[in-house]
């Protein structure tokens, strides 16, 4: 045979999956029907043969990839619809208790798949047990909802079926599902609703001393939304300070792996100090960033909040740096700079008059009122303005 291992043939010219026959039950009109998988089901035939014959839904179909499955995991995994699934289901119900190698469930599968609620609630009617069950990684279907972005209504039914398994981790990674749901980016509505049933997760950590904001500032070049990360901060604000077992804070991922600048400088407000640890390895953030080829500007931003925190800086590097927060519009970082160095607001006298008001304005409601006020004896002529 050739082509890689799992891969279809290469001289399978129609692109057909190679059914066993010998089977009973197996029916030949299902069999053309499901095995084609370049084209859509034909929805209506599927529903037609099985209303024909229901006990053609109780023949295993092999693939000849992969293993054996039921009619009714293979309109699954073929994204049919609930009419088609439903149809197949009450023909065979007894098929969603079938396991496959990995131990994995037809529900897990599902899942997986981030099938529809309809078919993910269906699949429980069949055996409510299988929200319980756990493949060959310790996974339940929970885990693998909230690792492939299923529907905030199918995660919910099936922590509600099955509240346990929001703590339970997987044998792999140690991962819980809220670790699953943070690794993955799945969407904010989801990772709220857990954090909401169960807030105490949000201090545990994975196999490799990984937190949830660690899991988050993980991914690959994947613009991890804000309001997440404040949410998870809010429930663990500490989270930004503690370190996996490679010594790594959250800033450390977020650098090596280039999630979006606006991630980068809200680590950086609420721990500037990170800029400058590190590593088992002796990598800082800056080190990783560097090496993972990271535009100009943010190595320019961390750059700037290393020489600030490690207070090497004057007056010139302060005033470059104050630009270059206007610049960027970095409110955050203005805020680091006159807090941390407050000798930086006499650098005002170099900075554009038409800056200063909105400068001023934007900074009011955050600096201390002894830093403000010497912002203002700096800069009296902007009293000035009528």
């Amino acid at each position: 045979m050739s082509g890689k291992r799992g891969e279809m043939p290469s001289n399978d010219r129609n692109k057909r999956m190679r059914f066993d026959s010998s089977v009973p039950h197996a029916d030949p009109e299902l069999k053309r029907l499901l095995c084609l998988v370049d084209e859509e089901i034909d929805e209506k035939a599927v529903i037609k043969a099985i209303q024909k014959n229901p006990s053609v839904a109780r023949a295993k179909y092999k693939a000849s990839y992969l293993g054996p499955d039921f009619p009714l995991y293979i309109a699954i995994k073929r994204g049919a619809s609930f009419g088609v699934v439903n149809a197949i289901f009450r023909a065979y119900p007894e098929a969603v208790k079938e396991k496959n190698s990995e131990d994995e469930t037809i529900l897990h599968g599902a899942c997986r798949m981030a099938a529809p609620f309809e078919i993910v609630s269906l699949l429980w009617e069949g055996w409510p047990d299988a929200v319980n069950r756990k493949n060959r990684n310790g996974q339940t279907p929970l885990h693998c909802a909230c690792s492939n972005h299923a529907s905030v209504e199918s995660v919910t039914f099936l922590m509600e079926k099955c509240p346990q398994a929001l703590a339970e981790k997987e044998e792999m990674a140690g991962q819980t599902p809220l670790h699953c749901a943070c690794t993955f980016s799945v969407s904010h509505e989801v990772v709220s609703f857990l954090l909401k049933a169960c807030p105490t997760v949000v201090e545990e950590k994975n196999k490799f001393g990984q937190t949830l904001l660690h899991s988050m500032c993980s991914i690959n070049g994947n613009p991890a939304s804000l309001d997440t990360l404040l949410l998870l901060l809010k429930y663990h604000p500490e989270a930004v300070r503690i370190k996996d077992n490679d010594g790594r804070m959250p800033l450390h991922y977020a650098c090596k792996k280039r999630v979006s600048i606006d991630v980068v400088t809200l680590l950086l407000e609420k721990n500037p100090s990170a800029v400058e640890e590190k590593d088992i390895y002796g990598e800082t953030p800056l080190h990783l960033m560097c090496k993972y080829c990271t535009p100009a500007r943010e190595k320019m931003i961390l750059s700037h909040v290393s020489c600030l925190v490690s207070n090497r800086l004057d007056r010139s590097v302060a005033t470059k740096m104050m630009r270059d927060f206007i610049e960027i519009k970095w409110q955050g970082g203005l805020i680091l700079l006159f807090e941390l160095f407050p000798l930086s607001v006499t650098c005002l006298n170099h900075i554009p008059m038409s800056i200063v008001p909105s400068l001023l304005s934007m900074m009011g409601r955050h600096c201390k009122i002894l830093t403000m006020s010497t912002m203002m004896i700096n800069r009296q002529d902007v009293l000035n303005i009528y």
